[in-house]
């Protein structure tokens, strides 16, 4: 499927994730998708059950666009899901949205210390996603610093157990 975004690609070794005792589970992450996206696609499938069926719907076109609007709607949220993840005999592949910035872990290592009003700014954001994350039910576990990028000046946190 063609979307024409601008992805990023994370690889993790299916041995460092099978032989490190405290490696991050992809699991996890997977099951974070798959939550999310049932989520949101049983509000839009309510919403739209009226709506009538079009070519590209019965063709299964419409699946790239309802990901595309889904990851969306959580950049909105300043969550950031990937497109998909894929495997092959040696790594695990997360397919992800590309973010202009860094994460805020080198921002702040760059400028020594944020201003009170940056502070805030990006608490604010980061606070929203967060509150996205409970109300769908979903513990990050692993917030940090290294875990919250910043694109075009918004704060989006990743990694849901990878």
């Amino acid at each position: 499927e063609v979307t024409n975004d601008d992805i990023a690609t994370k690889q993790m070794s299916w041995t460092h994730i099978r032989e490190q005792p405290y490696a991050d589970d992809p699991r996890k992450e997977v099951a974070a998708m798959q939550y999310i996206h049932e989520h949101y696609s049983s509000f839009s499938n309510k919403a739209s059950s009226s709506r009538p069926t079009t070519s590209s719907s019965i063709n299964g076109n419409d699946d790239a666009s309802d990901r595309t609007n889904l990851i969306n709607k959580m950049m909105e949220a300043h969550v950031i899901l990937p497109y998909d993840l894929l495997a092959d005999d040696q790594h695990l592949y997360s397919i992800m949205p590309y973010c202009d910035g860094n994460d805020l872990f080198y921002m702040l290592e760059d400028k020594k210390r944020f201003g009170e009003d940056e502070c805030r700014y990006w608490m604010n954001q980061i606070l929203k996603g967060v509150e996205t994350l409970q109300q769908l039910g979903i513990c990050h576990r692993d917030l940090s610093l290294e875990n919250i990028l910043v694109h075009q000046g918004q704060c989006l946190i990743i990694d849901m157990g990878m």
